[in-house]
């Protein structure tokens, strides 16, 4: 147990937990102004590792796997860093412009497909041992604020916090479509069955479960429903910082 913040969700794999604590600059005001990054085992809670001092982000560490080796890829203020996984020791951290817009880049968890890694909507890389291969990055206004996207074949499909969801060409990072409807901020869209669902932050569908088809040519909203989680003030209870889940077939909100 620990006095700091945990604001990210843990990171299962190879019989480790990771975990990322913020550190409390002030208790009354709540500030963060720094991360470490713990790794736990599984089956004991023994602390195997810490690394301190990672920057302040709110983005869980996503697993890479490379020639049979384990890595962490998270998003830091200013960039990518990677980190072994086994031992917690830095490899290389890779800094980009289109994270620093905003002062979010480090709100977000990479989407890895393969070695090439997705951050924030804005920038992929293709990752080596030795060091992260900017692919491309962007600067036009795309901010998801903690949101992760998901890589399909050669797009990606993306929210672009409360304004919209998005299909991103991989290979050249250009918008391929946008939606109708506006994404959520914090919230990840999952991919399940060749669909996509997502909540809708449209004023008056605020609440809404879109399932959109997965297609690079054109968006389109396949069926749509309101749960109708409603509290006594009349707004929907569904959480716009906690992403939905598939298990057993069935949904979860």
């Amino acid at each position: 147990k620990t006095q700091d913040a945990v604001t990210a969700s843990p990171a299962v794999a190879n019989g480790m937990v990771y975990v990322i604590y913020s550190w409390i600059k002030d208790e009354t005001a709540r500030e963060r102004i720094n991360a470490d990054i713990k790794a736990f085992d599984a089956q004991t809670g023994a602390l195997r590792w810490q690394q301190a001092k990672i920057g302040q982000t709110d983005g869980s560490p996503a697993l890479w796997t490379h020639q049979g080796k384990n890595y962490l890829a998270m998003a830091a203020p200013g960039g990518l860093l990677c980190l072994n996984a086994e031992t917690g020791a830095q490899v290389w951290k890779e800094k980009s412009v289109a994270l620093e817009i905003g002062g979010h880049g480090g709100n977000s968890t990479p989407t890895v497909s393969g070695d090439t890694v997705l951050v924030q909507g804005r920038a992929a890389y293709r990752l080596t041992p030795e060091k992260a291969e900017v692919l491309w990055q962007v600067r036009d206004g795309r901010t998801d604020y903690g949101a992760a996207g998901i890589i399909d074949q050669n797009v990606a499909y993306y929210g672009n916090s409360y304004t919209a969801y998005q299909c991103i060409d991989m290979v050249t990072g250009q918008a391929k479509w946008t939606s109708e409807r506006g994404a959520v901020q914090c919230l990840s869209p999952i991919l399940a069955d060749g669909k996509i669902f997502a909540q809708d932050s449209t004023a008056g569908g605020r609440g809404n479960i879109l399932m959109l088809r997965t297609s690079a040519e054109k968006y389109e909203v396949l069926g749509l429903f309101n749960p109708s989680v409603i509290s006594k003030k009349g707004c929907s209870e569904l959480s716009y910082s906690i992403s939905p889940a598939i298990a057993g077939g069935r949904l979860y909100l």
